[in-house]
This record gives C-alpha cells, structure tokens and sequence, in this order.
C-alpha cells in the first residue's frame, strides 16, 4: 500500500546508492525530497574506486581475470569507472519513474502506524502537507482540512498514550492497515472527518476495492474479465454473510446451490438465443430496444 511505498523505496534507493556514494553523502540526507532531487552523477560525492562496492561475485571473477590483467591494470580501473557511471545513470532512471516524485506517496508515510507512534512530529507534519495536496486538489476544503489536523493530532496523543505498543507492533506484510485503522477509529464519533479521509486515502493504494471494509469482496476472489452479474453476485453473497465460520445454511439455500449448474447452463443458453437473436436483428437493419435503430425507423416514418 501507499502508506509503506516511500519507506521501501527509500530503503531500495539508499542500498543502490551505497555502493558508490560517500558515507558522509548520504549522512545528509534526511528526508525524501532530498533523496529526490540528489544528483548521482556529481563525481565529488562519489568514493574512491577501490572502495566502490561491486558485490561478491563481480569481485570474485575480477581476481579470476586478474592473471589475464596484471600487465595492464588500467582495464580494472576502466571498469569500476562503468560500474559507477551504469550505477548512477540505474538511479537516475529508477528517480525518472518513482513514485516518490509525487508528494502523495511521500506524505503518505504518516499513515504508518509505527511512525505515528516512534515520528509523531515527523507525522504530523507529513500528514499536514498531505491535506495541503487533497486541498489543492479539490478534495478536501480548507475548513474541513483544518478539523482533520486537529483531529490527526488528537488520534496520535491518544495513540501514544493508550495503544502505543500495538501501533508499534504494526507489521504491514501480514496485517490489513484499513482493518487495523478502523478499530480505534471507526468507532469514535470525534474521529468521523479524519476517518473519511482516511478512507479515501487507503481506496487511491489499492486495485480492485480490497479495501472498503463492508461492502467489497475479498480481493483473492476477484480476477480480471469477471461478468457483471458475477461480480454482483459475488458482493450479494458477501454482503448477506456475517462469516463462513458463524453462518448457519438452510436447506433451500443447500438445494439452491446444487442446481446452480443447470441454473448457469439455461443462462448460458440464453445469451447464446440473445447473441443468435441479435445478429439476425442486426442483419434486417432494426435492432429492438435499440434507441439508435429506432429513431432512425421514427424517422423514416416520418418522411413517408
């Protein structure tokens, strides 16, 4: 989700640029805009050849080349200096397309439950110019913005006061961050503003409506190309279930679903006489129910 995205391309970023840039280097960067706008081309920042860091096994065939370079060495110092120069030109292209040079992703960071509770400043700044951009996107009004903030601030006092250790115990790889949020939120009339926009904030991270608790299927069940009626089948039957542990099954329903096989095949067999019935239509040049058809048949009787 959007919440962890900046966090792990940081951490990919600052790896890559390890390798071959100065410790001291990246000692001053101390925020993502930072890492954005960092010019890996600038030679005065990068270490010295026999400290770049070219990994095991491009060390490893260097010493096996090495008997082949020992009377002229200057071909390994060649290729260290096109190892900086791919490593540099691969940041470069990675910054091009990130994510990261949209404020959104950056700010979004302070939905983290962990650096709610571990950066609450930090947090609250982030989460401060993350409704300057709904602001200036017309999403959320200035007034409205301003009741968010103070509410977000409330939220993070309570959070450190009364649930600091489950928020930082949050582990995103295998918990629900929406699911989470909504159990000390969803359920206090004085967070309903800063909610909304919560929600609407963890809907833009997600693919196939996962994310709205209540009225959405599981996002394991949902495939590409799925039928209308499929997917309003699937929303029907999640929505009427309170759990498969705890719903009991009467038998209409039981019998319901053995003949759902025959119930599909006589759909099947109607859409294949619809298909058959609309291609002969389409041939005489008079569709029914079709408002383009029958306003050009309106028409022609009009003339007569």
């Amino acid at each position: 989700m959007v919440p962890f995205l900046a966090k792990e391309l940081q951490s990919t970023l600052t790896g890559l640029l390890s390798s071959f840039i100065k410790r001291e280097e990246l000692a001053k960067i101390k925020t993502l805009l930072q890492l954005t706008k960092l010019d890996p081309q600038e030679k005065q920042i990068h270490v010295p050849l026999k400290h770049l860091d070219i990994g095991f096994s491009t060390k490893q065939a260097l010493q096996k080349a090495s008997e082949k370079l020992q009377e002229n060495p200057v071909k390994i110092v060649e290729f260290k200096k096109e190892c900086v120069s791919l490593l540099a030109m691969t940041y470069k292209k990675m910054m091009e397309r990130s994510p990261l040079m949209y404020p959104a992703v950056r700010h979004m960071r302070s939905l983290d439950p962990v650096m709610i509770v571990t950066e609450t400043e930090s947090a609250t700044a982030m989460f401060e110019k993350l409704l300057q951009v709904l602001l200036n996107a017309g999403w959320c009004p200035a007034t409205e913005c301003d009741k968010v903030l103070s509410q977000y601030k409330a939220f993070s006092l309570d959070v450190n006061t009364n649930h600091k250790a489950e928020f930082h115990e949050f582990v995103y790889s295998f918990m629900e961050l929406d699911e989470f949020s909504s159990r000390y939120l969803s359920v206090k009339e004085e967070y309903a503003e800063l909610w909304n926009i919560m929600k609407c904030l963890f809907t833009l991270s997600h693919g196939q409506a996962a994310v709205e608790r209540g009225y959405s299927v599981n996002k394991d069940m949902l495939v590409e190309n799925l039928q209308e009626k499929t997917i309003i089948a699937m929303r029907l039957v999640h929505d009427a279930m309170a759990g498969h542990t705890d719903e009991a099954l009467p038998k209409d329903l039981k019998q319901h679903c053995r003949g759902a096989r025959t119930i599909y095949e006589m759909y099947l067999e109607d859409q294949k006489k619809f298909r058959a019935n609309h291609q002969r239509e389409e041939k005489k040049g008079a569709l029914p129910g079709n408002p383009e058809s029958e306003n050009k048949a309106a028409k022609s009787n009009d003339k007569r």
